[in-house]
């Protein structure tokens, strides 16, 4: 049996006039440039391809669909330049959203984990990750703990 594989684009950052990204994501490369991003689109739209629901993408071979990953702020400002591009139905994209992303002021979960470790800050972390008794929270102490999460999953 032949199985199709889905035109899916996964965003995880995106940069925009707004975006403010850690290099780390650059260093990983995980970040469009919007520009990059449309043109990617427009080439693959001028195949035979046409946007389309999750379902579409996945069980035939003529649908784009766009996948947001984590809530960043900067993917609105994407969805909404493609959206008025495009006129991208919201049945074409999908946002996965990661709360803490959304909760957090400063940083998104990923970024602070970033933060942490360049500055070497484990109380951050241990505050991040609701330990209760920081004074004693090092990094052996995380090695336990996810030890310990790691063999009770």
């Amino acid at each position: 049996m032949y199985l199709k594989k889905p035109m899916i684009i996964m965003v995880h950052r995106i940069e925009c006039n707004d975006s403010s990204i850690d290099d780390h994501y650059y260093q990983r490369n995980l970040v469009f440039k919007i520009d990059d991003l449309i043109e990617i689109i427009n080439n693959i739209l001028k195949s035979k391809y046409s946007f389309g629901t999750l379902k579409q993408s996945i069980e035939t071979n003529n649908h784009l669909h766009i996948t947001f990953d984590d809530g960043y702020k900067e993917q609105l400002t994407a969805a909404k330049k493609l959206k008025k591009e495009y006129g991208l139905k919201k049945e074409y994209c999908s946002f996965a959203i990661n709360i803490g992303n959304s909760l957090l002021s400063d940083f998104s979960g990923m970024d602070l984990i970033y933060n942490i470790i360049q500055n070497n800050s484990i109380e951050e972390l241990c505050y991040y990750l609701s330990i209760n008794h920081q004074k004693n929270c090092n990094i052996e102490f995380l090695k336990e703990i996810y030890i310990k999460m790691s063999i009770s999953e």
